[in-house]
């Protein structure tokens, strides 16, 4: 294994062996890293983001979806008060 894996995996663990949330020692191990191997530390903060942002659109796709479903059953709930009220519909 390489010194930049290893420094990084001492890292995860030790802070984690700490109490740190896992959140904390997983980007930090990623950050000594990425600083070890001599990269770019923005990399970490950019991936983290571009993940949120894929995240964020698949919910808002997904709210979007559910949102086109609304007009339909409103249409068929108003039908049904409409059909019960007018007695087209014998009970």
């Amino acid at each position: 294994m390489s010194i930049e894996i290893l420094a990084g995996i001492f890292i995860l663990f030790s802070m984690a062996a700490l109490g740190a949330p896992v959140a904390y020692a997983i980007l930090s191990g990623i950050i000594v890293y990425l600083g070890v191997a001599g990269q770019d530390l923005a990399i970490a903060g950019q991936t983290m983001v571009q993940r949120l942002f894929d995240g964020f659109l698949f919910e808002l796709h997904n709210v979007f979806y559910l949102l086109q479903e609304v007009p339909i059953l409103l249409l068929f709930l108003l039908l049904s008060r409409v059909i019960l009220q007018t007695n087209l519909c014998p009970e």
